[in-house]
């Protein structure tokens, strides 16, 4: 048994055929060697067990525990039964509706108080909104979606110190500007200078926020979003007392001393936040979902279905997104 007071971290499985088992198995593996087991795996027991032999975690190393009953030593594993064998590196579109099911299952299990947390596998999001037929655009979206009494979430990629978030998400460029509000600003900002305060212990978050437009627009000459938008929001926030500022131009926000200035960087659409991060810091980045009354965190890659197979792969965003969903969950529960 777990002589933790917080219930285990869930683990989903991701795509069964991507790069998720992999990264899954030889971060877990890691952790128990080093005496560190706060987490179980929802997946098929039977269809896992030859691929955690395969990704460096020996089969003697896993064990199906519906119970979540941890041993410091093994691998529990919540079972969830699959359609089909897996192929790493080979998609299996009929396994699309498992790939959900994992997640409501651990969304559940941390509801009924059996799990604390949950850190989702990378999955591909055209094969579950082609093969499910339904609007599908990732994790965040699909969790909001399942809380009524959530109207927004955030999507917050971490580094080391340096934070991002986009005010857009998976969104088309070109539908980007009419989510440019005062309203979406405020509400976004609001959810992050909470969680910055609750969970990284940030008395004041220094928010920095960018422009949508080059050059922040240059006082209307280059678009109106700034003049008519941002700024206008960030004044009203900054009435409130939060320390906020901007907008500044894209192009000069992260360069290595700017970064020092600030806690976490807003930005107007998904690419303008994570182009920066994952040039910067590729090999530990990870997603922690902001607004959501569970914990969620994930690494900051996708399914990498070409490199399942590679020599060597790098697991730092998984077991740095491991890390971190035990330590906030910890945080939630002392509140």
């Amino acid at each position: 048994m777990t002589n933790s007071k917080t219930p285990p971290v869930a683990i989903t499985l991701g795509d069964p055929a991507g790069i998720g088992p992999r990264i899954i198995f030889e971060t877990c593996s890691t952790l128990i060697s080093q005496k560190r087991n706060f987490f179980f795996l929802i997946a098929d027991f039977c269809k896992v067990k030859p691929l955690a032999d395969k990704f460096n975690c020996p089969v003697e190393k896993i064990k199906l525990c519906d119970d979540i009953t941890l041993n410091k030593d093994v691998l529990a594993v919540y079972d969830y039964k699959f359609n089909e064998e897996i192929t790493p590196g080979v998609s299996n579109p009929s396994e699309s509706e498992n790939v959900l099911g994992m997640i409501d299952k651990a969304v559940e299990l941390i509801l009924e108080g059996r799990a604390s947390a949950m850190v989702t596998g990378p999955i591909n999001k055209e094969l579950i909104a082609s093969s499910c037929k339904i609007k599908f655009t990732g994790h965040t979206e699909y969790l909001t979606k399942k809380f009524t009494s959530v109207k927004k979430t955030v999507m917050m990629m971490q580094a080391e110190d340096f934070r991002v978030v986009p005010l857009t998400q998976h969104i088309p460029l070109k539908s980007v500007p009419k989510y440019i509000t005062k309203k979406n600003i405020k509400e976004t900002i609001h959810i992050v200078n909470k969680s910055l305060k609750e969970f990284w212990n940030i008395e004041h978050p220094k928010i920095y926020v960018s422009g949508l437009n080059p050059h922040s627009g240059e006082n209307g000459i280059i678009g109106h979003e700034e003049v008519l938008e941002i700024n206008p929001a960030l004044q009203e926030l900054k009435s409130e007392g939060i320390n906020v500022s901007g907008p500044f131009p894209a192009d000069s926000l992260f360069n290595k001393m700017i970064r020092k200035e600030y806690d976490v960087a807003i930005c107007m659409y998904h690419d303008q936040a994570l182009i920066p991060i994952k040039s910067i810091f590729f090999e530990s980045v990870i997603n922690v979902t902001l607004g959501l009354p569970i914990i969620r965190t994930s690494p900051g890659h996708g399914t990498a279905f070409d490199i399942v197979a590679s020599e060597k792969v790098n697991i730092n965003p998984f077991k740095l997104s491991l890390v971190e969903a035990e330590r906030l969950a910890k945080l939630k529960k002392r509140d």
